[in-house]
């Protein structure tokens, strides 16, 4: 870092790239970045708020915040201009999240055929389960009983800021809870099985941590130019899918209470507005109605 001068375009660059961001590299980059000032910032904002969340921007501001700190602390600038409280996130509405088609569902599904280790397995978690993307990415084989065909919940996997994930409690206090493995899902678990570590895990990681946020848009953009190779005219995201789980259960029949104990929710209500303390038995009818359902489906 004492290579870094104040007013060389590449300082930036190369803290930017220490720290693992590329959101944020094409626009900042270049900047000499003791020249970084809050109306850069508040551009960058407005720039990104006909494409992104408020949610989305402020990670973004997230990401950048600490790469200006450390600039600090290395005595090349002497204040953070992501501090300042007159920046405005002002931006379009959280996109609705919607659930696939019977059709989208099916082409998807028909995807696990031709995708392998990883991208099968995250594919096949998402279409079978009700998982949220952090407890994907949180689940161990520790949590997986095969035998007796259930997948326990009890953490998740963030990552607030830095590449490293972090763990922490599932996000809400019904989240930590037991998931009915269906046949369907249960086949390629037992193709993967391992005795111990993460399920979806980095080649080069050894299990005992889970996925770095570089490794899970990997992983995701794998599986994307595997959707784009088979025509699937459909982008595949994780939370649409578990949408379209509760949004399949509802159709099979499925009671409100027992999706709402399914998904982990504690509001019946919320559930019914968002998604279209169960005995294992209901939990296991409600999932079995909803194999059934996807087993009907025409191909």
């Amino acid at each position: 870092m004492t290579n870094c001068t104040p007013r060389n375009g590449a300082a930036n660059k190369f803290y930017i790239r220490h720290f693992g961001v590329t959101l944020i590299l094409p626009y900042f980059g270049k900047m000499p970045i003791d020249q970084i000032t809050v109306d850069d910032i508040q551009r960058y904002i407005n720039e990104k708020a006909a494409i992104y969340t408020q949610k989305t921007i402020k990670e973004h501001i997230n990401l950048l915040r600490p790469i200006l700190s450390s600039a600090i602390e290395d005595e090349i600038i002497s204040k953070n201009p992501c501090q300042s409280t007159r920046l405005k996130i002002i931006c379009k509405k959280s996109r609705k999240i919607l659930a696939y088609t019977e059709q989208e569902f099916k082409q998807f599904e028909g995807l696990l055929k031709v995708v392998h280790d990883n991208c099968q397995l995250l594919l096949a978690l998402s279409l079978y389960t009700d998982m949220r993307q952090g407890e994907l990415f949180e689940l161990k084989w520790e949590n997986v009983d095969l035998d007796a065909k259930v997948i326990q919940v009890t953490r998740s996997v963030a990552w607030p800021s830095q590449n490293q994930g972090i763990l922490k409690s599932p996000k809400t206090e019904h989240g930590a809870r037991l998931i009915i493995i269906i046949p369907q899902l249960l086949a390629i678990l037992k193709a993967h099985q391992q005795k111990s570590g993460y399920v979806l895990r980095a080649r080069e990681q050894d299990g005992e941590h889970p996925m770095t946020q570089q490794a899970v848009k990997c992983l995701k953009h794998r599986l994307q130019q595997y959707v784009k190779e088979n025509s699937i005219p459909t982008s595949f995201l994780t939370h649409w899918a578990r949408h379209t789980v509760v949004t399949f259960m509802n159709n099979a029949g499925v009671d409100d209470v027992s999706i709402t104990s399914i998904i982990g929710h504690s509001d019946v209500a919320f559930t019914k507005r968002q998604y279209a303390n169960q005995q294992t038995n209901q939990l296991e009818r409600g999932m079995s109605s909803f194999s059934s359902y996807i087993n009907d489906i025409p191909a």
